[in-house]
């Protein structure tokens, strides 16, 4: 799609919709636009009856080019991106797709934090899209590289991905949710892994 710099909200959020829509398989996972919005920046969500997937514009970046997120969130998840629990908690409603992958994948925390941190590798499917020739044709983090690479996450992981995030399943929630927890007590222990192991 477009390389050049796009700095309009609204042709953001076009540049997403066009993008997803050429590129993510929507339809067969049951997701339809939700809404688009332009302020404080450009986002565009899609949700499922199971899933919500929210596309967000980064800006612009001197060496790669334009640049966006996607974080995935379950149903009725707000479009914000930190939200006041009862608790007078902070709590994040979207996630970064890394660690649910490492989950998906059958590793341990400790196994996800150190392929990471010391090894400063992805879960497997984005490892192996960054390696792909269709990953290395394209800037990283640029729009298409981003929604390319989660286009080859679905289709790997298809439903279970989109399981998790389920609220009718939460059981899985809940080992994911213990996963994520371990995961981020190891990191804010780091460091602590010898190379060697």
């Amino acid at each position: 799609m477009s390389h050049s710099h796009i700095e309009e909200p609204e042709l953001q959020c076009q540049e997403m919709i066009n993008l997803a829509e050429q590129f993510l398989p929507l339809s067969r996972w049951g997701f339809q636009k939700n809404e688009a919005q332009t302020k404080p920046h450009a986002k565009v969500i899609y949700e499922s009856d199971c899933c919500r997937v929210q596309l967000v514009w980064g800006g612009w970046d001197p060496y790669t080019g334009n640049t966006m997120s996607i974080y995935y969130g379950r149903d009725r998840t707000t479009i914000d991106k930190s939200v006041v629990d009862l608790n007078g908690e902070v709590y994040y409603p979207w996630y970064d797709i890394r660690t649910v992958l490492n989950f998906l994948d059958g590793m341990s925390p400790e196994e996800a934090v150190k392929q990471l941190y010391l090894h400063g590798q992805s879960p497997y499917i984005p490892e192996q899209f960054k390696q792909s020739d269709l990953g290395k044709s394209l800037s990283s983090y640029q729009p298409e590289w981003v929604i390319r690479m989660h286009s080859a996450i679905w289709h790997h992981y298809g439903q279970h991905l989109f399981d998790i995030f389920d609220f009718r399943k939460s059981e899985l929630w809940d080992e994911y949710s213990l996963f994520s927890v371990k995961y981020k007590q190891i990191v804010k222990s780091r460091p602590k892994f010898d190379s060697s192991n």
